[in-house]
């Protein structure tokens, strides 16, 4: 009798044990794990850093050779590669930091908001720009109007969607982009 309720409550610590680890793992569940954002981050840096020179020799040929900085149908193109620059350089970085630890640090909605809104902004500006520039010939009639929408209106929809809006942001520090 001792035997078989010694057994009983064997089983039942057991389950016990189970479920709490079950729940506890529960609380930090990852889209990815640990090792494929590693794996993601090592790729990612050594694309980051053969990219960023390439950048700097083009910035460097625009600053050298004047005909390429004053030929209106290059303005386009000078103004891809700065915004490119500027995603490569923060919302890649950001990126780089949350695939090596997994985690978004500053945890912090303002950070996420900004983030995301920076993040979605260069995106846009740069489909964009590239949509432009795939029928600039056609319209270099009008100069720059189009290349002002094309950089100035994203952040201002992105500032609105992500800012402006009356809705309670929730975010999951533990998500690329804190995404829910």
């Amino acid at each position: 009798m001792d035997y078989h309720y010694l057994k009983t409550m064997q089983i039942n610590e057991t389950i016990n044990t189970t479920t709490t680890t079950t729940e506890q793992t529960d609380n930090y569940s990852y889209t990815t794990s640990f090792q494929a954002n590693r794996i993601k981050f090592w790729i990612l840096l050594s694309l980051q850093l053969c990219s960023v020179p390439c950048f700097l020799y083009i910035f460097r040929q625009f600053a050298l050779k004047k005909k390429l900085r004053e030929t209106i149908h290059q303005h386009v193109i000078l103004l891809l590669l700065i915004i490119s620059f500027l995603f490569v350089t923060i919302a890649s970085s950001l990126t780089l930091a949350y695939m090596y630890t997994s985690q978004v640090y500053p945890a912090s909605d303002t950070f996420c908001s900004l983030w995301n809104w920076f993040h979605y902004s260069v995106n846009i500006i740069n489909l964009f720009l590239m949509g432009f520039a795939s029928i600039e010939r056609n319209w270099l009639i009008f100069h720059y109007c189009p290349l002002v929408c094309c950089v100035v209106y994203p952040p201002i929809f992105y500032a609105a969607a992500i800012f402006i809006h009356t809705c309670e942001s929730s975010y999951d520090y533990t998500q690329l982009l804190c995404t829910c």
